[in-house]
């Protein structure tokens, strides 16, 4: 049997695979640096809220905020709540932060929430 002269086979399964690839690699270049820019926010959090001692809390928020506008993330004081609790014999600081990073493509804006919640002992 001869199979050379056959017009068209595989051609389809190529161009077929090539938009999926470009569509990955698309989706991976939008999606990433938004990943990375969230995860490094919600680390700077944990190590801000570690190092409270000699702050109050509204210098917290402040700095939060600040640390959000480095990270390009839009955070207000509305979405921060920061308390301390009294449990038994010692204080805890708890901290909820709610906001969402927009993930712009050319058809659809994602909006994509994110919830940060942390609660440590304080030590005087």
């Amino acid at each position: 049997m001869n199979f050379q002269h056959e017009k068209g086979e595989g051609r389809g399964n190529l161009i077929f695979g090539l938009v999926v690839l470009f569509m990955a690699l698309y989706v991976g270049w939008k999606v990433i640096p938004v990943m990375i820019r969230v995860y490094a926010f919600e680390d700077t959090v944990k190590e801000e809220c570690k190092f409270l001692r000699g702050r109050t809390l509204d210098v917290l928020e402040d700095d939060l905020i600040e640390a959000a506008d480095v990270e390009k993330i839009e955070l207000h004081e509305e979405d921060i709540d920061v308390k301390k609790v009294r449990i038994d014999t010692y204080e805890v600081l708890r901290v909820n932060i709610k906001y969402s990073v927009p993930i712009v493509t050319p058809l659809k804006v994602f909006e994509w929430s994110r919830t940060v919640n942390y609660e440590a002992p304080i030590f005087d």
